[in-house]
């Protein structure tokens, strides 16, 4: 099993690669269409959303489901929207998770989506954000006017001030599309047979490919944008079907 899911984890890691980095939007719309379908088998389901997400500007919700061996498959997408809707994202995620330990906590250990499980993520984000440059500039630039002599030679000067210097601050874009691979644990607790709260942590490594990058723009761990190893963190919350 651990063999299968290392080799499933470098095929969609490559997949990211080669299309979602390039194709973000056309994924994010699949794996809407593809959640809303699974829909459908809602036996042993749950469908979460990310509340801290809101915080970022991102609506992000995700669909879970049972498989064989305590297995299962989940899917995700979000949408963000921020700075009055100039700034705009997409982003989808795939998992695949084994449950290896059932707590005796409420209606946990009778589910077969609830315990402490480890798993392979593998997600692809595309960004439009938004910086501000600052452009100073004269109505009228300074210049120097110079005198010469009937065979030609400078004999003398005159310099006139420039008019009406003043600045102004551009907005302007840069894209930035992300590739990420990793690996996670964590925690699911059903309460009441319905209701779900899962939290989990990990890592991974993160391709960051940006256009249009400002020349004087660095990013860092875990912004937008860097590329290297990562942290992962979540926190969600659901019902049962």
């Amino acid at each position: 099993m651990l063999i299968s899911l290392f080799t499933l984890q470098i095929i969609l890691i490559l997949l990211i690669d080669n299309l979602i980095l390039y194709n973000m939007k056309k994924l994010f719309l699949f794996g809407c269409i593809l959640m809303t379908s699974t829909l459908a088998f809602g036996q042993d389901a749950l469908v979460k959303i990310s509340p801290f997400h809101f915080i970022d500007g991102t609506f992000y919700t995700t669909y879970e489901r049972a498989m064989k061996n305590n297995n299962s498959f989940v899917l995700s997408g979000g949408y963000n929207l921020t700075n009055n809707g100039d700034e705009y994202g997409w982003m989808g995620e795939f998992q695949m998770r084994k449950y290896v330990y059932k707590p005796n906590i409420n209606s946990s250990s009778d589910s077969k989506l609830a315990g402490i499980y480890a798993g392979l993520y593998v997600n692809g984000k595309y960004f439009v954000q938004q910086y501000s440059t600052q452009y100073y500039y004269w109505d009228v630039e300074p210049y120097t006017v110079y005198n010469y002599d009937a065979n030609g030679n400078i004999i003398g000067s005159n310099y006139h001030e420039g008019q009406g210097y003043h600045s102004d601050y551009i907005d302007e874009e840069y894209e930035v599309k992300q590739g990420e691979g990793g690996v996670l644990m964590g925690m699911q607790v059903l309460f009441s047979g319905n209701f779900s709260m899962d939290f989990f942590v990990g890592g991974g490594l993160r391709s960051s490919t940006i256009e249009n990058k400002p020349v004087d723009f660095e990013f860092y761990s875990p912004e937008r944008g860097y590329t290297g190893i990562v942290p992962k963190i979540g926190f969600e919350v659901g019902i049962s079907f």
